[in-house]
């Protein structure tokens, strides 16, 4: 298994479809700069752009990834 981590732009759930849209423009557009491309790349990451409703699929991917770990090692919190 391998795991990658990821960095994401979030709001909170029920932030207006309009307001969205801007900041995933937005992000597009920093994300293809290259100035912002470089400097992450100085750090060893990969930008790499994805839509909102992307995004939501790769953390609900993750989560149910993190559950069945969680779940097979018998993991809890005290």
């Amino acid at each position: 298994m391998t795991i990658q981590g990821f960095f994401g732009l979030l709001a909170p759930a029920g932030t207006p479809l309009e307001t969205v849209a801007r900041l995933n423009a937005a992000m597009r557009a920093a994300l293809a700069s290259e100035p912002v491309a470089r400097t992450f790349g100085n750090l060893g990451f990969t930008t790499v752009y994805s839509t909102p409703e992307q995004m939501a699929a790769r953390i609900a991917e993750g989560r149910a990834t993190y559950d069945r770990i969680v779940k097979a090692r018998q993991i809890r919190v005290d």
